[in-house]
């Protein structure tokens, strides 16, 4: 499959645009997990998938960064990205993570991760209806000759991907440490005390505990995602790496 650009995407590179995408349907047996198990050696991964596994949004590379959530910046970066995309299919997301309290101290485990960010990927992918649709994003080149050489490389790389077979890693446990017990405890008591306080509006305190696990290897990405999937089928899972 050759990719041929239509006139438009001409116009839009005389228009100075910075960021264009072709999106197309692809048929292949593969699931959502073994999509994201194609990706593997990518260092940006994103994984999206509604409870009713109606939709799954997979976002592989990144072609733009945006900032933290933290920054000002943002919301100004992300329209200014709107107006620099040429995007006929309207195809194209951000897709990253926010933290639930930007005000909050931030755990060192969590690194660079830890103010969230979006990326607008160079692959994104949805599954809808049984069904794989493509979007590729590609930078302005030099040259508008180079921009359909561009789309066709990407595509290559794509169908390289996913047409190889990629070996299972297991993701073996070495050990496992829970952080800060007593202060998960502390927190759980005035949580049902808050609740149980008939002066307080709060229905639901949604709490989380940290677990620190020590592996044989780096973690499998789609291994986990799998086995979410299986373990928890009527839920939302997330998976970022960056």
């Amino acid at each position: 499959m050759i990719i041929r650009l239509a006139p438009e995407y001409e116009q839009a590179y005389q228009a100075a645009k910075s960021y264009f995408s072709y999106t197309f349907e692809y048929e292949t047996s593969l699931t959502p997990a073994m999509m994201l198990q194609a990706f593997d050696p990518v260092a940006t991964r994103f994984f999206w998938q509604t409870p009713d596994q109606s939709l799954t949004l997979l976002g592989i590379g990144e072609v733009f960064q945006l900032p933290s959530a933290k920054s000002q910046q943002m919301h100004q970066q992300k329209e200014q990205l709107r107006t620099q995309l040429f995007d006929p299919a309207k195809a194209c997301r951000l897709v990253g993570a926010l933290p639930f309290d930007p005000q909050a101290k931030k755990a060192p485990l969590w690194d660079e991760l830890a103010e969230g960010g979006f990326v607008l990927p160079e692959i994104e992918l949805v599954y809808q209806q049984h069904r794989w649709h493509v979007t590729l994003i590609v930078k302005r080149p030099a040259t508008y000759a180079q921009l359909a050489l561009d789309f066709n490389q990407l595509q290559q790389r794509f169908f390289a991907a996913v047409t190889t077979s990629h070996p299972k890693k297991d993701n073996h446990v070495q050990a496992t440490e829970e952080l800060a017990v007593t202060q998960w405890l502390t927190t759980v008591e005035e949580a049902v005390a808050t609740i149980k306080d008939s002066g307080n509006p709060l229905e639901k305190i949604v709490l989380a505990r940290q677990l620190r696990l020590e592996m044989e290897r780096e973690i499998d990405g789609a291994q986990l995602v799998q086995r979410l999937l299986v373990q928890q089928p009527q839920t939302y899972v997330f998976f970022f790496t960056a």
